[in-house]
């Protein structure tokens, strides 16, 4: 169970005729257990793979979930099945003087299945009368006082540097930055309160963070009348933008300024923090980890980790006489995890359903370990004002004259709403020899003197908004036979505010109906159903008309059967009690269908 032996490696050279005896067995296992241990410290790191979650299950007892952790030394922990545990019967319980106490793991082994050796004193005199069949690796759970816990070291402590800016009875308050500054990053410092007990105080805090340098640079930070409860954190970001020429230098130092605590307006005394130095890199932050990575020496990183625990949950206690009470849990609070990766490729995965919003966290709040979000601060501005993009749009057989071709529905990111919407066509041209790019907006006609085919580009087209879904559709049209399968287009979208009052917002109050989706692609004879939706009005009968003579035919039911030439048909459905609240759909009839 103690082996710290990680290397060098010892097997078994098997050879016919070998007499085999109990110590070559145990060579074979040690050493298949050996090597596992160091690829799973290695390569896996300490901390908890699946489960183990620890949840209250009444006053005196917590619920163990069943799990898997990896300990400092490579070995697999494993709790097989989830059980309740009362606290009294955990390691250390008796032991706890303070209302604050950790719950920790770690790896057992005990001897099973005792058996009668034949040979046993013969070998080992302390086997008496007989010795154990089986090891069976098993776990232990322990609690201990948090005054008495060092926390476990995480692997970016390496690369943040912590500041005490003040510590009382009832608070404490630090700083969170960076160690290092690479490259072509900025500096987030962290503010964070911690309340140690419960009080009805209000809390402010305000200094302002200065860098030194070449020019000196001051950034204001603050949590104005904090009320918080007991074992609660508040944190607030604000980030650093260094001047170009502070990237020059070799470090800088930032100093805490003005700083001022104030309980219930009264301020408190403070000691002006020492100036914290962040060491400026070439790299970036990628590089950097993995430098950093290699430095320290294998057995002495093994060594220093070996008898870490993997502290489970932190849980806050409440004192009866001689009896330990429950109050509340707060799970993993030293975020001992082992990341595998799959939870890296999900996040990949997931990453295009989650696009960014423009929006920084202000300010949290942990209570029992549960995260809410207060606030939010814009990073540029109140909303995204202009947008562009670029796709391809398949146009057939080198551009066939005269026939319409559509764009699929694009996204344009402002929102819903009206917006302006122009677009323009990428093409490559030969000047002087050499191939040069052009964007072509408006009518081509006007620049087709040129030899080149692709400056004789001559396109009739067409943007619709749909303000509802925040979207648009491009359509265009050849006048002249082109080279090509595909056009390169360009966008670019800006919101348009000052249009008036937009007919969607009437849908608030007054009764109408809707389509949705109000575009509707289908192939030339192909059938399609147009829905209707009421809004503030209750269901009913509808008349579908087709606006074209040649656009297809409707029933009464909404069946739209599209017609043989492809084009865009509108068709307008209203209500029979009400014929003034009506709406429109647009079916574009294309043989290939988007």
């Amino acid at each position: 169970m103690n082996n710290r032996k990680f290397y060098s490696y010892e097997r078994n050279n098997y050879y016919y005729g070998k007499l085999l005896t109990s110590r070559d067995f145990q060579v074979e296992q040690s050493y298949i257990n050996d090597k596992r241990r160091l690829t799973n410290r290695l390569f896996c790191g300490s901390g908890i793979v699946s489960g183990l979650k620890v949840v209250e299950a009444d006053d005196t007892a917590i619920v163990l979930q069943s799990g898997c952790a990896i300990d400092g030394a490579g070995r697999e922990i494993v709790v097989p099945e989830t059980a309740v545990v009362k606290l009294a019967t955990i390691d250390g319980s008796r032991n706890l003087h303070t209302d604050v106490a950790y719950l920790s793991i770690s790896y057992t082994e005990s001897k099973e299945d005792k058996v009668y050796a034949v040979m046993g004193n013969a070998v080992n005199e302390k086997a008496e009368d007989g010795e154990y069949n089986h090891i069976r690796e098993g776990y232990c759970l322990s609690l201990s006082d948090a005054e008495e816990c060092v926390p476990v070291k995480e692997l970016k402590d390496d690369y943040l540097i912590r500041t005490v800016l003040y510590e009382d009875e009832d608070y404490k308050i630090f700083q969170e930055v960076a160690g290092y500054l690479p490259k072509e990053c900025n500096l987030a410092v962290k503010l964070i309160v911690y309340k140690k007990r419960q009080t009805t105080d209000l809390l402010s805090v305000r200094y302002a963070v200065s860098i030194e340098g070449i020019s000196e640079q001051s950034f204001p930070i603050k949590l104005e009348n904090l009320k918080m409860d007991r074992y609660e954190t508040r944190c607030v970001t604000e980030t650093i933008v260094p001047k170009d020429e502070i990237r020059f230098l070799a470090d800088v130092k930032l100093r805490m300024d003005h700083l001022e605590i104030l309980k219930d307006k009264k301020k408190c005394q403070v000691k002006e923090p020492a100036p914290i130095t962040v060491t400026m890199s070439d790299k970036n932050l990628v590089s950097l980890i993995v430098e950093n990575s290699y430095k320290t020496a294998m057995d002495v990183e093994i060594e220093e980790n070996y008898d870490n625990k993997i502290y489970l949950a932190k849980l806050y206690l409440i004192r009866s006489g001689e009896r330990i009470l429950l109050d509340r849990i707060e799970e993993v609070p030293f975020k001992q995890y082992v990341y595998s990766a799959s939870q890296i490729m999900l996040l990949e995965e997931l990453k295009e359903y989650y696009p960014e919003t423009g929006k920084t966290e202000r300010e949290f709040r942990t209570v029992s370990g549960e995260i809410q979000h207060t606030g939010t601060k814009e990073q540029t501005g109140e909303k995204k004002n202009f947008v562009t993009g670029a796709f391809d749009l398949a146009i057939g057989n080198a551009g066939e004259i005269g026939k319409t071709f559509y764009s699929e529905e694009i996204m344009h990111g402002l929102g819903e709403g009206p917006v302006y919407v122009e677009i323009a066509y990428e093409f490559l041209n030969k000047e002087n020899g050499s191939m040069k790019e052009e964007i072509l907006f408006g009518d081509g006609e006007l620049f087709a003197s040129g030899e080149a085919e692709e400056k004789q580009m001559q396109i009739a087209c067409a943007v619709k908004v749909l303000p509802e879904r925040g979207t648009f559709i491009v359509a265009v049209r050849p006048k002249n036979k082109m080279v090509r399968t595909s056009l390169r287009v360009r966008w670019y979208a800006c919101r348009a505010e000052d249009t008036g009052k937009n007919i969607s917002k009437l849908k608030e109050k007054q009764g109408m109906i809707m389509i949705s989706p109000d575009t509707i692609t289908t192939t030339p004879k192909g059938i399609v159903q147009i829905q209707p939706k009421f809004v503030n009005m209750p269901s009913e009968a509808c008349n579908y008309e087709v606006i074209d003579q040649a656009g297809g035919k409707i029933d009464n039911n909404g069946i739209y059967t599209a017609p043989t030439a492809e084009g865009v048909y509108e068709v307008k459905v209203s209500c029979i009690s009400a014929p003034e609240i009506f709406a429109h759909a647009y079916i574009i009839v294309s043989a290939e269908k988007k």
